[in-house]
């Protein structure tokens, strides 16, 4: 009876180390067939060109401005544009190398971005871009909202350093940062917004980072009132110091704003006020300016509240510099 006990408990044994094993080899088999399936549609949209972006910060605009980097990297610029979108879709660069000869700008604004993403992304590129003497931000009222928070950035900087800089396998970040529903909807954005600079979403950039746009129609002011909040002078002021440690110049402009927003909604001139006010007290004991650049501007030039159509920001852009 004890041998036949013991030959069933060994025979359990190796039922179970058989199950175990089974079990193990369906769990990796189907890993292996989720990601060939996953390469296989990522390498079709590819050769469609319609291949959205790692979903890095889960912004499309934001993710697609970090593939475009990757694609085609800062090649040792001089003057670095930063900021959010109103950064990314009004400095014209091919402008203002015109306007200054030798100069070496790269458009580094990322659309929806705070005071306080933008001191993220300062830091990151500050490091990784030692050729960089001018930093120059250009904000919106509505970058200095929403700056609280313990995680700032939209995205892992070290996870996209490897990713723009470092030549990182782009399967891995689809594979981490994969949310089907987002990717299905980003794969119809891209198809129709990438190359096209008359929609409101363009996802177009030229070789210096801008992100050129000229919508025929206009969509009203779209957006409204605006509550500062005070950390983003905090961001502010650790950026201007920072840089001010690198020996590198900061610059701070603000957009040309729609007169009728100005009017609507700060006919006072309180927040604005308020904004020169705040950036002047951040930069206070620092190389950092305030630049003035209103090319006056009239409501043809905008198709909603903050941002001009591209045509519009030579003139801008020349101001700024001058």
């Amino acid at each position: 009876m004890t041998q036949v006990a013991s030959h069933e408990a060994a025979d359990e044994r190796t039922s179970g180390s058989a199950s175990m094993r089974g079990y193990v080899l369906a769990l990796v088999a189907g890993a292996l067939l989720v990601l060939a399936g996953l390469g296989t549609t990522l390498a079709v949209l590819s050769a469609r060109g319609t291949l959205p972006p790692p979903q890095f910060s889960n912004s499309l605009c934001m993710d697609e401005k970090l593939r475009a980097m990757r694609d085609s990297p800062p090649q040792d610029p001089d003057l670095l544009v930063v900021g959010s979108s109103v950064a990314w879709r009004h400095f014209n660069s091919p402008a203002a190398a015109a306007a200054q000869p030798g100069l070496r700008p790269y458009n580094a604004g990322l659309c929806g971005a705070s005071i306080a993403q933008t001191e993220v992304v300062v830091d990151w590129l500050a490091d990784r871009l030692s050729s960089v003497e001018r930093i120059l931000l250009i904000a919106s009222p509505r970058d200095f909202e929403n700056c609280g928070g313990d995680q700032p950035s939209r995205f892992d900087v070290a996870a996209v350093d490897r990713y723009v800089f470092q030549g990182a396998w782009p399967l891995r970040y689809y594979l981490r940062y994969f949310d089907p529903p987002t990717f299905a909807r980003n794969v119809r954005a891209v198809r129709e917004n990438r190359g096209n600079l008359q929609t409101f979403d363009a996802l177009v950039f030229n070789e210096f980072g801008d992100g050129p746009i000229e919508p025929p129609q206009d969509r009203g002011l779209l957006y409204g009132d605006v509550t500062i909040d005070p950390v983003c002078y905090s961001a502010l002021r650790r950026i201007a110091v920072g840089l001010d440690e690198r020996d590198v110049q900061f610059d701070v402009a603000m957009t040309p704003l729609h007169p009728e927003w100005l009017r609507t909604f700060d006919g006072d001139g309180k927040t604005t006020g308020a904004i020169d006010s705040g950036i002047r007290e951040a930069s206070a004991g620092t190389g950092a300016s305030l630049l003035r650049a209103d090319p006056q501007l009239g409501p043809a030039a905008f198709f909603d509240a903050i941002h001009i159509r591209w045509s519009q920001t030579d003139e801008f852009t020349r101001a700024l510099l001058d």
